[in-house]
């Protein structure tokens, strides 16, 4: 009877796990937690960037994912910072914007806006908006006193207390005055005001200032290459410093000496100053600032040996050591690209790396110049223009389109030992070819109308005879 018994708990038992095994296998699961999607990546140009997501504030000092509902404000008179979507629309706001990813409107035709993906507020400050083409559906921006529909159109929004003034620059926007129901569109050189109780008032865009004075500035110039030795493996440094910083060319038979001045690049070569260039280095450092200039001509990709027609940028002008770098200006196929060591950086940064906007490649002479600021400021000209930026991140993605770029930190920690080159790494790797008719460097960032006037000038205008002389402020 006691066996009898325990197998009849045994069998009990023997149930009872069975159906928990049971309730197990069909029980439902805990619901998992979605992750939001992010509508945009926000990146912090220039100052600090404020994002606030229901009860919490965010500082953005670089790069940040922005989601649907999120308030992004440009806080301070310095600060600029890009939103850009996965469209390729991107949302450039300046200093004091502020914007939020969602919105109520009040447009006409309620079919059309029901169509759009993107309802964006714009509370306050001035943002630039470039809408490319291929979006497939509008984008609806709304301001206190007026709705904007924007189909593919590059377009500034400005606010005031008492009025909204947009300016277009490329495409057609259709703007809905909240004070008048039907619409208006604004198209390519024009702007619309809209002030309170009025109605639109519409003007062409005034016309772009004139070139500036052809003269050149030798203001805290430090480094001055201008290819007129004629011959031998020696290109002279006629900054007017007391310690010329010559380069040396390592094999005169791959390059070719120019009657009115240049060098051509025609192989391959290795050509790098003997010594580091110190007053660069210590001005640089002292004043957290940098210019770089060139006149060049790329060589024809044609022309060009097949084994150096890769996707390898070709070194341009570079101040670095075999192991560290402190800046790198580099040229392939039809973009500038610039690094710079920072305290931020590093000592070899591999990013950000700054892009100027696709320039024609075309084997023609054209003026350059990269300009960096202690505020990370990054500003590349070509031929006079400043030139809209590309900045690729460590994430891989490229931001385009930029006003400008920004590296962050300060100089303080270059590399003493680095060395001078161009048209090639100390190696001889990431060779370019062309023609060089003018280097310089800057221990301060130019302004806009004195890198005007060093285009103005030319490649071939002399500096006027001085004695040697100190460089610094």
């Amino acid at each position: 009877m006691a066996g009898l018994t325990g197998l009849t708990v045994l069998v009990l038992l023997g149930s009872v796990v069975g159906v928990t095994n049971q309730w197990e296998r069909i029980r439902p699961l805990p619901p998992t937690k979605r992750t939001p999607t992010p509508l945009a990546q926000l990146v912090s140009l220039q100052g600090v960037t404020l994002i606030t997501r229901g009860d919490k504030d965010l500082l953005v000092r670089g790069s940040e994912d922005v989601f649907f509902g999120d308030r992004v404000e440009a806080a301070g008179r310095q600060t600029v910072s890009v939103a850009a979507f996965p469209d390729g629309t991107q949302l450039q706001l300046l200093p004091n914007a502020c914007i939020r990813l969602a919105g109520e409107f009040s447009l006409a035709n309620e079919s059309l806006a029901g169509r759009a993906t993107r309802k964006l507020s714009i509370e306050a400050g001035r943002l630039r908006v470039r809408a490319p083409a291929g979006m497939g559906i509008p984008m609806l921006v709304a301001t206190p006193r007026a709705e904007l529909l924007v189909e593919q159109a590059e377009f500034v929004v400005t606010i005031e207390a008492n009025w909204t003034k947009i300016d277009v620059e490329q495409g057609a926007v259709r703007l809905y005055n909240k004070n008048k129901p039907a619409p208006r569109e604004i198209t390519a050189g024009h702007h619309a005001l809209v002030a309170q109780d009025t109605a639109v008032a519409e003007t062409e865009q005034p016309a772009p200032p004139m070139r500036g004075p052809g003269r050149r500035t030798d203001a805290d110039l430090v480094l001055l290459y201008l290819f007129r030795t004629g011959r031998g493996n020696v290109i002279r440094d006629v900054a007017g410093l007391r310690k010329p910083l010559n380069l040396l060319i390592a094999d005169p038979r791959r390059v070719r000496w120019l009657a009115r001045g240049g060098l051509q690049i025609l192989q391959p070569v290795k050509i790098a100053s003997g010594r580091p260039p110190l007053t660069l280095i210590y001005h640089c450092n002292a004043n957290s600032q940098l210019s770089l200039e060139l006149w060049l001509t790329p060589a024809a990709a044609a022309t060009a040996p097949k084994a150096e027609q890769t996707e390898a940028p070709g070194c341009l002008l570079r101040l670095a050591t075999d192991q560290t770098q402190n800046f790198a200006l580099r040229h392939r196929a039809d973009r500038c690209m610039f690094q710079l060591s920072t305290t931020e950086t590093g000592p070899n940064p591999t990013y950000p790396v700054l892009l100027s906007r696709p320039i024609p490649a075309t084997p023609r002479t054209c003026h350059v110049v990269c300009t960096w600021r202690k505020s990370g400021k990054v500003q590349i000209y070509v031929n006079g223009r400043p030139e809209r930026m590309g900045m690729q991140m460590a994430t891989g993605r490229i931001f385009e389109m930029l006003p400008f770029g920004s590296i962050r930190g300060e100089l303080k920690d270059w590399d003493e030992t680095a060395r001078l080159t161009i048209a090639s790494e100390l190696d001889g790797k990431q060779p370019w070819l062309g023609t060089y008719h003018l280097v310089a460097a800057y221990c301060r960032a130019l302004s806009e109308e004195e890198i005007l006037g060093n285009y103005a000038a030319g490649p071939q205008q002399r500096p006027a005879a001085r004695p040697a002389r100190a460089v610094g402020r």
